[in-house]
């Protein structure tokens, strides 16, 4: 049987002994449950969400950057020229390429519904078709994607649109 003084201490920490839900001493009381009718998230999308959620703490900076210092080094790693940084081929080229890609990528995961290399559910409905070649012209030059694509044809992306050969602002988007 807990003393008065632990019974004051755990009150004072925001618990109430023997717990109102019939948790033990000075445990934190359970989480209500959700009422039937309510969406229930599954495991695997609430633990996405706390890894994109890490990752992001893990990128911002207290200056308000995004993207660390030794990311950007490792980038322009061994890039010497004017050419090799903005040319065409060059690392911005390169990193335009990798960051529409991988945005498409995580449109047409929403659009479908899940995640590459699962099983989509409720069985075989519209499903991910390999990816097109597609040219785009912007302010730096031309960058060669591969745009992902769905059996029905019904995904529109929205960074890259249908046959959307201009990509100016970038950063606007």
């Amino acid at each position: 049987m807990p003393s008065t003084r632990e019974i004051s201490d755990v009150r004072a920490r925001g618990f109430e002994p023997g717990g109102a839900g019939g948790e033990p001493l000075g445990e934190a009381p359970a989480t209500p449950s959700r009422s039937r009718r309510g969406s229930k998230l599954g495991s695997d999308r609430v633990d996405d969400a706390v890894e994109r959620a890490r990752l992001r703490e893990m990128t911002r900076r207290g200056d308000g950057e995004r993207i660390p210092d030794e990311v950007i080094d490792q980038l322009l790693a061994g890039a010497q020229t004017k050419q090799e940084i903005a040319g065409p081929g060059g690392v911005l080229a390169q990193l335009t390429k990798r960051l529409v890609e991988c945005a498409m990528e995580v449109e047409l995961t929403d659009h479908l519904g899940y995640e590459p290399h699962t099983e989509p559910p409720g069985g075989a409905g519209n499903t991910r078709n390999g990816t097109s070649s597609k040219r785009l012209t912007g302010e730096h030059g031309q960058v060669e994607i591969d745009a992902p694509r769905d059996r029905n044809g019904s995904f529109e992306p929205k960074i890259v649109r249908k046959r959307q050969r201009r990509f100016e602002g970038f950063d606007d988007k």
